[in-house]
């Protein structure tokens, strides 16, 4: 039920808000819906085939990549042409996903402490990592290296080859946040 001052989506199993912010997305049962945020009104609805279990969206809110229970690949939901527009394979089903704040990179949490890197200008699979998943990290960084946990250091991973370019001592016990500074 969408309209007034409520919206009621039923059971819903995960969300996101696009960076622009004008719509929240919702995966639920094996439909991804967007709402806008201005008036809570219905703006997509694209039946994906299976169960939801995560969604994110590009920093434009302009493409959804939705990760299905037990399935190893990724839906591409485009919300201009309002359904789903490619796939991406993963080595694994992904239990959560996290976006690069640019855009860049789309990490995808698979088992146990894996997480796999996926290139958004291709929509194919870098490689795969080895971190915790925790709520910071890991994390893409400005420069699009990509910080992971190992024991109780941060380990800064190459943007393009994985590899380890320098390692943070003790990092893993300090919270991560990236943040745009413009001299104020």
């Amino acid at each position: 039920d969408l309209g007034g001052d409520a919206a009621t989506l039923g059971q819903h199993v995960a969300a996101t808000i696009g960076s622009v912010g004008d719509r929240v997305y919702f995966g639920g049962n094996v439909s991804v819906v967007a709402v806008r945020t201005r008036d809570l009104t219905r703006a997509l609805d694209v039946d994906v085939g299976d169960p939801v279990s995560a969604i994110a969206a590009t920093p434009s809110g302009d493409r959804l990549f939705v990760a299905l229970e037990g399935e190893d690949r990724l839906q591409i939901v485009d919300r201009f042409e309002e359904g789903v527009t490619g796939r991406i394979r993963l080595p694994g089903p992904a239990r959560a996903l996290r976006m690069d704040p640019l855009g860049r990179v789309l990490l995808a949490r698979g088992a146990g402490d894996s997480v796999h890197v996926v290139s958004l200008a291709t929509d194919a699979v870098i490689g795969t990592v080895q971190s915790a998943w925790r709520s910071d990290l890991p994390l893409v960084l400005p420069d699009g290296a990509i910080a992971v946990t190992r024991g109780d250091d941060v380990v800064v991973a190459h943007p393009e080859t994985l590899a380890d370019m320098r390692t943070v001592r003790g990092g893993a016990r300090q919270f991560w946040y990236t943040m745009r500074w413009n001299g104020f």
